[in-house]
């Protein structure tokens, strides 16, 4: 059955199954997951499904769905379970953002011309808004959907209902990515400047000059906000009030984002090193030479930091110690994050293939 509405259509079928994962619905994220309870854990490849196209930009996840982004302008989702396909949706312009959920919602730049809020499940557009030639990935927290649009607004809208709360007209500046929490939503500008806006009415509350450009995606845990520069320099500032914490210089060029577990800072270089810093110091705990550059954010599960190359490998690092547990080979380059659903780790290759990996009690082989 074909559907149309606001711009797609979609051939509809049977919805995924939940992945339950230790007697609990699935926890996924693209970000970070504890699974092991205890258990001493190893990743091992338990399936990979032929996707027939690459994937581009970054997937998402959510309640056992991943969600792909395709050429001619698709976005297929597939079950967590098997790599089933769910449903695929053709947009009248390409996707050019990475993928953002909310439970069942997922946010899409289509173009940089109109950005969607969509129910995947239900096949729905909830609401659309102009984005006037925008690229900056949108952020949620809770119900409030943020971006910032071609006209250099920044936009803070409620995601159920669609409706305003506020906006904020921004310096004369090109903004590349935003991170937000409860103390504000931080925005990272083209020459450095981040600025920090109040969530509730939009207020200007601080500004710090990183430098020089930010692009790949920061993070925030515990109200501490950590980015990386395109010179090298990795800093943990304050959210609360934009002081300087700590500011450390790798001394090769960042392209990707960061990742934060509370013990330390992992992120990769494009001189071919992951990289370990500790959360309180910025010092290095130790680095790990990788077979090309990584240009993607990394992910952590249980006691694994996960990451993927232009070497065509994905890697699973023990966080502590930065040893390889695997190395495993694709036939292609990977040039989109990985994204984590319960115990498991997705990887979409330029080979086509999207590969699942599960953290076992199992030892691993991959090199």
């Amino acid at each position: 059955m074909k559907i149309a509405a606001a711009g797609l259509c979609l051939l509809s079928c049977s919805p995924p199954e939940p992945v339950y994962i230790r007697g609990q619905a699935d926890p996924c994220s693209t970000g970070s997951a504890a699974v092991g309870n205890g258990i001493n854990l190893s990743p091992k490849l338990i399936w990979k499904k032929d996707l027939k196209d690459s994937v581009d930009p970054d997937p998402g996840i959510s309640l056992g769905a991943i969600l792909l982004p395709l050429p001619e302008n698709k976005l297929r989702i597939v079950s967590a379970n098997n790599g089933s396909q769910y449903a695929e949706i053709r947009f009248r312009e390409p996707i050019i953002n990475s993928i953002v959920t909310a439970d069942t919602l997922t946010v899409l730049n289509t173009g940089g011309k109109r950005l969607l809020v969509l129910n995947w499940l239900n096949k729905e557009v909830l609401w659309e808004a102009e984005l006037e030639g925008s690229s900056v990935n949108p952020s949620v927290y809770k119900n409030r959907l943020l971006w910032i649009d071609g006209l250099r607004y920044l936009r803070c809208f409620d995601i159920f209902e669609g409706k305003r709360i506020w906006d904020r007209k921004l310096n004369n500046v090109d903004f590349t990515v935003s991170e937000v929490c409860s103390l504000g939503v931080a925005i990272f500008a083209d020459n450095g400047l981040i600025e920090c806006f109040d969530l509730e009415r939009g207020e200007r509350k601080w500004s710090f000059d990183a430098g020089a450009r930010i692009k790949g995606d920061p993070v925030i845990f515990e109200d501490q906000l950590f980015f990386s520069t395109i010179d090298g320099m990795v800093a943990r500032i304050e959210m609360r009030n934009g002081e300087l914490v700590w500011m450390t210089d790798l001394r090769s060029p960042v392209f990707g984002g960061l990742a934060c577990d509370g013990s330390g800072i992992y992120l990769g270089t494009n001189n071919r090193f992951m990289i370990r810093l500790d959360y309180d110091s910025g010092d290095i705990d130790w680095k790990l030479e990788a077979g090309g550059p990584i240009k993607t954010n990394p992910v952590l599960i249980d006691r694994f930091v996960v990451f993927v190359g232009l070497d065509h490998k994905a890697y699973f690092i023990d966080k502590a110690s930065g040893k390889i547990i695997l190395a495993y080979e694709t036939d292609g380059m990977i040039t989109v994050r990985p994204v984590v659903c319960g115990n498991r780790v997705f990887i979409a290759s330029e080979d086509n293939n999207l590969y699942c990996f599960q953290l076992t009690g199992e030892e691993s082989s991959g090199f």
